[in-house]
């Protein structure tokens, strides 16, 4: 016993050593960093997508949501109820109420934040107390600190907007108390979490490193060294990588980037560089799908790696938060072009039009969102329906992810220029090197549209990110080309004192070939485009659930042909932007049909080998953005009429066993 105590205590020695030794260097500074809350204000579609969302599930959650009455506690002490679901909803709605102005919002926040404020006990920790000092049945008493480190961000964004130094105080304050706790009460390990009663301990040792951007925002502004060694003890107690460092898609969203994210307090290459390891190597897994979709339905499983399966909605929030803060460190605009893949894909259609209802998995190919159906996901149903009533988390944490997206918009970089790393009409403000205050507004229908007129009032150096998908990006002013480039990275305009650019970005369609089932997928600039399968929604289970069915006589079972050119037409362009009837484009192909690619547990069955043979006659089809497509299918066979050339697909069986499908993959 003697020894081990000795043991522990050198290591422990190691650790604090090497601590001190980060804390002394400081933060590397980062690539850019994001503006504060209410610099960048949403114009255009993206306004009016953020004021639905105000009027939608996110701005009325918490009148009806059994997680976020009065007397929860972070809104009381001693409440009985107080983990994740507040601050996952409270996060998004400060941030959307910043973003609207809307006067019910902004009220309700600042009550929130003045009974949040009232919580704070005299050593530094606020919220619910019965996360401070929770007994284990092993005697062993550890404290839980996952909720924090997303009210915390909450709390950030209300300081940026409000300048409410109380807010800062008592985060400080909190971080405080964090150094002082010992190592098993501090993000326990799981052994030190043994026998505490519930799953939902283990959350914050898995999701460690989510406290890591608060710690260094904090640092920025008061250079205290003590918080770096607060963020090497974090890092330290995280949950090491598995294989494909998590089975579980909303732990992965989150778990891939800490890495990056610690680059700047260890300047290790390694760890700057394990963000774009471990994503690419989970998406040649388990990625399927356009546009940073994966097969997971919660967790990944062995052998399920089809379309048919999908995502979860929480899932496509934390993967735009991860790549803003991976860009943020790196400058690398590949992140940006995902944040915009899941942004102007996946995202829209995980809530019904005007954001009022969500369901729990999207995947790549979904031709039924019913209620009752066993989709063959790793849950039982329901799964695919929408509601506001039902799928906890989801319901409480996603809506963050678009005003999230609009507070990224633009940043600053190392020498104080602006980067302009994502593409939605806004506008914004900024104090420039040298005290000066420069503004801007951006007009454009992009995604929908690939042209650009930025406005800038003032002097600055501006950055302009340029989309991977581009093939030719041009900015002129006054009718001239003043810079150009080709697909990917910035361009540098330099100083410039005012005016007006236009910036001009050539797309053209294009497909995308999956090597592991041989299926394609149709593009254009940053969208992926779906079969156009009318939806007709129905109210269930005493409106508890949104289903959505195809319309009498929808077909989708066909095989692309690809010998076609596809033709691109432009549309009426509707703000409104997300919505089937409102699809602003579309691209007309050919294809034939697949008469042995069937439904199986009421969605597309598995994709066989293309080409795929098919006497079928030739038909004309329509596709339409995958953002305005609730039912979708983005990932179809490649045709061929050449018996020597085409494989003959195989009936599947209409319905799976539950017992018989594949378990999750191991830990």
């Amino acid at each position: 016993m003697v020894k081990r105590i000795r043991k522990f205590m050198f290591v422990s020695g190691l650790l604090v050593s090497a601590a001190g030794a980060y804390a002394a260097a400081g933060l590397e500074p980062a690539a850019m960093t994001p503006l504060p809350t209410g610099a960048v204000m949403p114009e255009g579609w993206l306004k009016v997508q953020l004021d639905q969302m105000a009027d939608g599930l996110c701005g009325h959650l918490h009148e009806y949501s059994r997680f976020l009455t009065p007397t929860n506690g972070w809104l009381r002490a001693d409440g009985a109820i107080g983990w994740e679901e507040q601050p996952y909803w409270f996060r998004g709605f400060v941030k959307t109420a910043a973003l609207t102005g809307d006067k019910r919002l902004l009220a309700v926040a600042k009550d929130w934040v003045e009974k949040i404020l009232a919580t704070r006990d005299g050593d530094g920790w606020y919220g619910p107390r019965r996360l401070k000092n929770h007994r284990c049945r092993n005697g062993k008493k550890i404290c839980d600190i996952w909720g924090h480190m997303v009210m915390n961000e909450a709390l950030i964004s209300w300081h940026e907007y409000t300048g409410d130094k109380r807010v800062f105080d008592m985060l400080l304050g909190f971080y405080r108390y964090l150094s002082t706790l010992d190592e098993t009460q501090f993000i326990p390990s799981y052994a030190d979490q043994e026998g505490s009663g519930s799953w939902t301990w283990g959350i914050q040792t898995a999701r460690a490193g989510d406290i890591l951007p608060g710690i260094y925002q904090f640092h920025e502004k008061v250079k205290e060294p003590w918080l770096l060694d607060l963020a090497f003890r974090a890092w330290n107690h995280r949950e090491r990588p598995a294989l494909f460092m998590n089975n579980h898609n909303v732990n992965f969203a989150q778990l891939f980037g800490y890495g990056t994210v610690m680059y700047r307090l260890t300047r290790r290459p390694a760890d700057r560089e394990s963000a774009a390891y471990w994503f690419d190597l989970h998406m040649k897994a388990w990625g399927s799908t356009p546009r940073c979709g994966f097969a997971a339905d919660e967790v990944v499983r062995i052998g399920c790696t089809d379309p048919r399966y999908g995502t979860e909605t929480c899932t496509w929030a934390e993967f735009i938060r991860s790549f803003g803060l991976v860009g943020s460190v790196t400058g690398d605009t590949v992140w940006g072009d995902r944040t915009e893949d899941v942004m102007f894909n996946w995202y829209p259609i995980a809530y019904t039009p005007g954001w009022k209802e969500l369901h729990y998995i999207t995947a790549g190919n979904q031709v039924n969102l019913d209620v009752d159906t066993d989709h063959n996901y790793c849950n039982l149903p329901p799964q695919a329906a929408y509601s506001s009533r039902s799928y906890r988390c989801c319901r409480h944490n996603a809506h963050f992810g678009l005003p999230h997206f609009c507070e990224s918009l633009v940043m600053k970089d190392r020498s104080g220029a602006l980067d302009f790393w994502l593409y939605a009409p806004h506008r914004g403000r900024a104090e420039m090197p040298g005290g000066k205050t420069v503004s801007w507004k951006m007009e454009t229908r992009y995604p929908f549209r690939e042209t650009v007129k930025l406005s800038i009032d003032g002097e600055a150096a501006v950055r302009l990110r340029v989309p991977g998908w581009c093939r030719r990006f041009e900015v002129k002013r006054g009718g001239e080309t003043v810079a150009s480039a080709d697909g990917g990275g910035w361009l540098d305009l330099g100083k410039v004192g005012g005016g007006a650019f236009d910036i001009a970005m050539k797309a053209d369609c294009s497909w995308r070939d999956y090597p592991r089932h041989g299926g394609v997928s149709l593009e254009r600039g940053p969208l992926t485009y779906s079969l156009a399968i009318k939806p007709v929604a129905e109210s269930v289970r005493g409106g508890d659930f949104v289903q959505m069915k195809p319309a009498s006589g929808s077909r989708w079972n066909f095989a692309l042909d690809k010998s076609f050119s596809p033709v691109y037409r432009e549309l009426a362009f509707d703000e409104d932007c997300f919505r089937f009837a409102n699809a602003s484009a579309e691209i007309l192909v050919k294809g034939r049909r697949l008469p042995q690619w069937t439904l199986q547990d009421n969605q597309p069955a598995e994709l066989q080998e293309s080409p795929a043979y098919t006497e079928e006659p030739l038909e004309d089809l329509r596709f339409i953005p995958m953002c305005c497509a609730r039912l979708h299918l983005t990932v179809l066979p490649e045709a061929t009429t050449d018996a020597k050339r085409g494989f003959v697909w195989k009936k599947t069986p209409p319905f799976t066993e539950r017992a018989k499908r594949p378990k999750a993959m191991p830990q």
